[in-house]
């Protein structure tokens, strides 16, 4: 939930940078959710 606080006044580059990184995250610490949710 504070991610997307966060990503509400982002630049829209590093929201897309941001949004990347939360996918590798997410794949990596959690596989079972694929990155869907993050």
């Amino acid at each position: 939930m504070e991610k997307q606080k966060i990503r509400s006044y982002q630049p829209p580059v590093v929201e897309i940078i941001e949004i990347e990184v939360e996918k590798g995250f997410a794949s990596s610490f959690y596989p079972w959710d694929n990155g869907g949710n993050w």
